[in-house]
């Protein structure tokens, strides 16, 4: 089975990368919240519901996000296929995590499986409970701002599992087509393609190609093209044919996982926490493991479930 870890930056409202306050810092003030009772719940702006948790070890800056679903639970089935509902007890919920390990330099690896709370409502946690102005931009291959700037584009193609479609993460004229292939697609793949074409002048195909352009920007600078499947673009740069793959050109990588330890729940937040340290120490921020605490200080938390002018 498959995952996707992806990395993030955190800045502030200037787009500056921050470091403070320190990761270890963070984790250790959500731990003393659990520890003390205090309400580690919050109902997000676009209506869910998201649980955190520390992870056990204690100079270990990992956090867990788990998206509560009390509701539209899916179906259990038996060995004929019969489906039935889904055994829980009084008060249960279901917990989709999203696992987030802290790096030194405002770096933030997160690895999800797609069902989990996505990037930006781990950035919206972070700036409610804990009272920081952060947001998360991520992070980029070099020279791809570069290449695209140069490129006149005259195609691009996108597909994404039906499921994963949400105003939230892509909005716009590209959730439009995508919402209404959905329609079509059930719980498959919603594929779309576009294209300059033959027809029309020089004008004509930079004003489709200034088009694209603008598609591709708000796409990279959202949280949602980590869950797209394929997003590519073609074009020229520079004469010369250009194809470019932009989830390749993300740091996003697959990571494969064992599947019953992954969904074992007395063994899955350890493994999880393996899986993130074993890819971050062979990746590109390696150097970024090393974080440092400001001794150990507790920062203050946020005990409400949502704020008063939240709306979904």
């Amino acid at each position: 089975m498959r995952r996707r870890l992806q990395y993030w930056r955190a800045i502030d409202h200037h787009g500056i990368p921050v470091t403070q306050p320190s990761p270890i810092d963070l984790v250790a003030t959500l731990r003393h919240s659990a520890s003390v009772g205090l309400d580690r719940y919050w109902e997000c702006r676009n209506g869910m519901t998201v649980l955190a948790h520390p992870v056990a070890v204690t100079n270990e800056p990992v956090m867990i996000l788990d998206r509560v679903r009390t509701s539209n639970y899916p179906s259990a089935g038996d060995a004929n296929g019969n489906r039935h509902p889904i055994p829980l007890r009084q008060g249960d919920t279901l917990l989709e995590p999203t696992y987030a390990m802290f790096l030194s330099d405002g770096i933030i690896a997160i690895l999800t499986g797609g069902d989990g709370p996505h990037a930006q409502r781990l950035a919206e946690y972070l700036r409610e409970k804990f009272h920081v102005n952060w947001s998360l931009e991520p992070i980029l291959r070099d020279n791809l701002d570069e290449v695209l700037a140069e490129l006149r584009i005259t195609e691009v193609e996108f597909s994404i599992p039906a499921e994963r479609i949400d105003r939230d993460l892509v909005g716009g004229d590209l959730f439009a087509a995508l919402d209404a292939g959905r329609q079509l697609a059930n719980d498959g793949t919603v594929r779309i393609g576009m294209s300059v074409g033959q027809k029309g002048d020089q004008n004509f195909k930079q004003r489709m190609s200034n088009r694209y352009h603008e598609v591709i920007d708000r796409l990279r600078q959202s949280a949602g093209l980590g869950e797209f499947n394929t997003a590519r673009v073609r074009g020229q740069r520079r004469g010369n044919p250009q194809a470019i793959d932009l989830i390749q050109d993300r740091l996003v990588h697959t990571v494969d996982v064992e599947d019953d330890r992954w969904f074992d729940p007395d063994s899955s937040v350890q493994y999880a926490s393996e899986v993130l340290t074993s890819e971050v120490d062979s990746g590109e921020f390696a150097a970024n493991r090393i974080v440092s605490s400001n001794a150990g200080s507790v920062l203050q938390f946020n005990s409400e479930r949502r704020h008063e002018q939240a709306t979904d």
